[in-house]
């Protein structure tokens, strides 16, 4: 490994730990507002509001990770985000980032939901190995917005024709490739592995090969003739 392919996976391996370190922050943040928003009117209950922010993060990253093939999970997915957004805007909100101006609204609207979607993309891409799929908010969004066919929905099944398997032979009246002794595995292995244009060498070499008999291997090879 030469020094510039160094550099990189360190630059890489730094980057994802720093992804991972700061998604575990902005979790941090957006559980506490998310909490500060539900129990808005009564703080007595803001440890119900961790606790529902904390299930809300769970499903999310069941959403990251593709919940579109389970639509339940797909919409509880979505729920948990406009929970999340909502309580963490009204959080905000009860923690003093308001003012009369319509601009500040906006921003404390879009900075809610940076720091409900953003956590959990971080934390996939600096936790996953590099190559397997991360997941993230727009995607399994598109997805699950795809038309979905449950395989139970009374649907008519497709059939498609499949092509007749070649006969496998068979002794001492046992079937199957299970059935087949040592010297057909050899045969049809040899054999098939050599097939010049199509063709099965000769019988003649085929045996001088595998050491079975001209009249065993003539015999075994009959069905595939």
């Amino acid at each position: 490994m030469n020094k510039n392919n160094i550099r990189r996976s360190n630059y890489l391996s730094a980057l994802r730990f720093v992804a991972v370190a700061g998604s575990i922050f902005v979790w941090a943040v957006s559980v506490m507002f998310s909490a500060d928003g539900f129990a808005i009117s009564n703080p007595e209950y803001e440890w119900v509001g961790v606790g529902f922010a904390l299930i809300a993060t769970i499903l999310q990253l069941i959403f990251n990770k593709g919940s579109f093939s389970n639509p339940t999970l797909f919409i509880l997915g979505v729920l948990a985000y406009i929970y999340g957004i909502i309580t963490n805007f009204m959080g905000i909100i009860h923690a003093g980032f308001w003012t009369d101006s319509q601009y500040q609204v906006y921003f404390v609207a879009v900075f809610a939901a940076i720091i409900e979607v953003a956590p959990e993309t971080m934390f996939l891409w600096g936790w996953l190995n590099e190559g397997q799929p991360i997941g993230d908010f727009i995607s399994s969004l598109l997805a699950g917005t795809q038309p979905y066919h449950s395989p139970t929905s009374g649907a008519r099944p497709q059939y498609t024709q499949q092509k007749p398997s070649k006969p496998v032979h068979r002794t001492n009246g046992q079937s199957g490739h299970n059935g087949q002794d040592a010297d057909t595995r050899k045969v049809i292995d040899y054999a098939m592995k050599n097939k010049v244009n199509g063709n099965f060498p000769s019988v003649r070499s085929i045996g001088d090969a595998t050491g079975v008999s001209k009249s065993k291997v003539a015999e075994i090879l009959k069905p595939y003739r």
